[in-house]
């Protein structure tokens, strides 16, 4: 009889057990395809696409959650947009760990090769730090066995000749019912003369999650007689990352003890506090040292909270910290730190500021809210029993999902030891529902598609507020009520686009496209930073094409220079207004070029590039910076963003009265899907309008769109309507590259050298010209919508309007059932 395999068990796979659904833990990585290909129709009886066609949406309508708020700097690395891997098994676990979505073999290897660059530079990084002789270091190859790996640690760890070992493994292992259980843990470097394990982050920032990692490798090491005396994980220097001080293709490292206490981490907004203060509060918090100062009250890498000390007690500390405001020194103080310079990362960098610059402590009054893990045997004994009863191989079990979310926190264990003591019974009534942190948003969206049903339809978490998102039967009355509103338009999405009716206005429509690395791709723009090397302009003027340009950067050497020399035909000799969708993208890159342009300028290196850029700077502003400062704020100050018309605003902020003071500003309509039209719908009453769920959250409402806004989501809504508008672009499903993830992907294909010269010139750039032009001619077709919504009752006042007001500054108003403007 052939012996039987043990089921692996790696960090990847434990820590889901503390997300408090023993149904998730066992092949859900993959839970979004899963439930959209199979599961969905095996509980339901139907395939999503039954009840809701757009059920099978990507990445753009996540995007379309919240991608219009501000985002901190540095924080794109957060998002785990290419990766989740453990703990620098880059080689050995790829296809495991690291989701690449649908990207091609080649690209994965792109990646691959700078993450496997990445580990060898951290751990030379360290070796260096600590004076390691090279030849009292044992590596154990990443891709070998298991048992070969965990055989040549053991011996490793008996040779006093080892001083230091490269990606070390052990096992621990349980039997039960027949099965053998293997518990990895493995990470990146053991260090024999510290006793302490060392870990591998691939952003700025050291994860909340490290806490309970390292809480498990304790538990594993002291099962296999492994002294541990310290823990540290290495991350990418934050200080150099948020001032933006990064070196194009090198990266610093920083040795973390701790991490920040909450998932999210923020600079401060309050005013009182000096910007400097703020940014150092921040960089400590990615650090994970402002956890390691609010205890202690100085740098301790050893106190109650540093990942060494949670690891042996299990308590996981869960409170905020923030500034003590009182014990801030004076803005005048002479002794105040300048952290404009790097930290030296060789040295406790941060001690000698903080004991006087930097009072943290943590939030609220009286206890700090501590997480006491249970013991280990607990959550071993949650694992076997999770494979045993959901391994998930050939479905998923919906009522036990659906029972382990039933809870108000997603840290509460009870549902999870009512099952370890007597199974579960299946909810049938109303249930509220937690969702781990680790949940994408679109993750959540397809789960509670999944849960719901067809009371679902895949709305945006816009739809809902923060208390409706726990409940199940909320969500679904909310949706029910949704589906009574009726589609509306407010006129004040005209004063949204308005300068685009001036007479002989010359208006510039433009689109980014931008791609990233882990290693820098130009000074001063960290890891995960996007650079854009992309852009297509359409100017008009009265409606009437003048212009059209395609530009597209060779991302092999992209230079500063050439982003620049793109702003300047953007410019297009101070256009009258520039239309994008979703200007904070727009600008933001627009004044993170101005910031480069200007450390670049005031550079005193003498290097040969930096020389380069300055002649051809000077050629192209003879002015100098001024004149390239002039013409950022005259493009961002002139943006006319489309988005604004759609999204969904707060009541206070919402630009319309929609009192009945204001109810003759509305249009309402349905769509006529029959004769591929929009028709006008009378008699709605300010009553019935009060029932919306959007009334007071909307410009423009279409039911289609299901709270989304996103660019892409309107064309679907024109085309679906077949609506004849005179600007149709071509479908994005009928083009080569489809969207701007696959844009970026061939962006840093050739950036890594992955894609050739020729074929990048003859193949790629065409390809990625006719997806970026689409995007523009798609602004113009929202345009278009929003002119022919308008028209439904404006119809010969707005043929009077568009393209021949003479006004500077004027908007538009309703006055006896007219569409009237005056001059502000």
């Amino acid at each position: 009889m052939d012996k039987k395999e043990p089921i692996i068990i790696r960090w990847n796979t434990f820590k889901k057990v503390f997300y408090n659904n023993p149904a998730m833990i066992f092949n859900t990585n993959d839970i979004q395809d899963r439930i959209i290909q199979t599961e969905y129709k095996k509980y339901w009886g139907y395939s999503p696409e039954d009840h809701q066609a757009i059920f099978n949406e990507t990445k753009e309508v996540e995007e379309d959650e919240n991608p219009y708020e501000e985002v901190e700097v540095d924080e794109i690395d957060e998002a785990d947009v290419f990766f989740s891997i453990n703990n620098g098994q880059v080689e050995a676990n790829v296809s495991q760990e690291i989701d690449f979505e649908s990207l091609s073999e080649s690209y994965i290897n792109i990646k691959l090769d700078s993450y496997v660059k990445y580990k060898q530079d951290a751990i030379n990084w360290y070796i260096k730090k600590y004076n390691i002789d090279i030849d009292k270091i044992g590596f154990i190859r990443a891709t070998d066995k298991l048992e070969n790996k965990l055989n040549a640690t053991d011996l490793m760890i008996q040779d006093s000749n080892i001083d230091l070992i490269i990606d070390p493994s052990w096992s621990y292992r349980v039997v039960s019912n027949g099965n053998t259980y293997e518990f990895i843990s493995d990470g990146l470097l053991y260090d024999k003369k510290l006793n302490k394990m060392v870990t591998l982050s691939y952003v700025s920032k050291v994860k909340n999650t490290e806490f309970y990692h390292f809480w498990y490798l304790q538990k594993i090491l002291k099962r296999n007689r492994v002294s541990l005396n310290d823990c540290s994980t290495i991350i990418i220097e934050p200080s150099s990352a948020v001032l933006k001080t990064v070196e194009k293709n090198k990266i610093d490292f920083y040795e973390s003890y701790s991490a920040h206490t909450l998932k999210s981490i923020s600079k401060s907004k309050a005013t009182k506090i000096p910007d400097y203060v703020k940014d150092l509060e921040y960089i400590l918090k990615r650090a994970g040292d402002s956890t390691l100062i609010a205890y202690s009250g100085y740098y301790d890498k050893n106190n109650m909270f540093s990942f060494v000390k949670t690891a042996k007690s299990g308590l996981i500390i869960q409170q905020g910290i923030n500034i003590d405001k009182k014990e801030l020194p004076n803005e005048d103080d002479e002794e105040r730190t300048d952290i404009s310079v790097p930290f030296n990362i060789y040295k406790n960098p941060y001690t000698s500021v903080l004991q006087t610059k930097l009072p943290l402590k943590f939030k609220g009054k009286g206890d700090i809210d501590i997480r006491q893990l249970k013991l280990f045997e607990f959550y071993v004994e949650v694992m076997i029993k999770s494979y045993e009863q959901f391994n998930n191989i050939d479905s998923l079990n919906y009522n036990a999902i659906r029972y382990f979310y039933a809870v108000n926190d997603n840290q509460d264990e009870s549902k999870v030891q009512q099952w370890i003591q007597n199974g579960f019974v299946p909810i049938t009534d109303d249930f509220l529902i937690s969702f781990p942190d680790y949940f994408a948003t679109l993750d959540k969206a397809v789960i509670l598609n999944y849960l719901l049903g067809n009371k679902y339809d895949y709305y945006s978490g816009n739809a809902f507020r923060d208390e409706e998102r726990k409940s199940l039967e909320k969500m679904a009355n909310k949706i029910a009520r949704i589906k009574n509103n009726k589609n509306f338009f407010n006129i004040n999405a005209l004063n949204i686009i308005k300068d685009i009716h001036k007479k002989n206005a010359r208006i510039c429509w433009y689109d980014y496209e931008g791609f990233m690395a882990l290693y820098p791709i130009i000074d001063n723009v960290p890891s995960y930073n996007q650079v854009i090397n992309q852009v297509s302009i359409i100017l008009t003027q009265n409606g009437k094409e003048l212009h059209k340009e395609n530009i597209v950067i060779d991302t092999m050497d992209l230079k500063l220079i050439d982003i620049v020399k793109m702003i300047k035909a953007i410019y297009c000799d101070k256009a009258d207004g520039y239309v994008v969708y979703n200007k904070n993208y727009e600008n933001t890159r627009n004044n993170e070029v101005l910031n480069l342009v200007a450390k670049k300028l005031a550079s005193t290196s003498l290097d040969s590039e930096t020389l380069e850029f300055r002649k051809e700077f000077n050629k192209l502003f003879p002015n100098g910076l001024g004149e390239f400062r002039m013409i950022i704020h005259h493009i961002n100050g002139n943006t006319i963003d489309l988005a604004d018309c759609f999204k969904k605003y707060s009541s206070t902020n919402l630009p319309c009265d929609f009192t009945s003071n204001g109810f003759d500003e509305y249009i309402f309509f349905e769509n006529d899907e029959t004769n591929h039209r929009i028709n006008v719908l009378e008699n709605v009453s300010y009553e019935e309008f009060q029932t919306f769920t959007s009334f007071n959250t909307h410009m423009i409402y279409i039911d289609y769109l299901m709270y989304y806004f996103s660019i892409k989501k309107i064309e679907k809504y024109i085309t679906h309507l077949g609506l004849q508008l005179k600007t149709l672009i071509t479908p994005y499903k009928d083009l080569e590259i489809q969207k701007g993830t696959m844009a970026m992907e061939k962006a840093m294909q050739r950036h890594s050298g992955i894609i050739g010269k020729n074929l990048w010139n003859n193949i790629t750039v065409p390809a990625l010209k006719k997806y970026c032009e689409n995007d523009v001619k798609a602004m113009i077709m929202v345009y278009e919508l929003i002119m022919y919504i308008a028209r439904l009752k404006f119809k010969s006042e707005l043929d009077q309007y568009e393209y021949n007001v003479e006004l500077d500054d004027f908007e538009y108003y309703v006055q006896d059932n007219k569409l009237q403007i005056r001059e502000k």
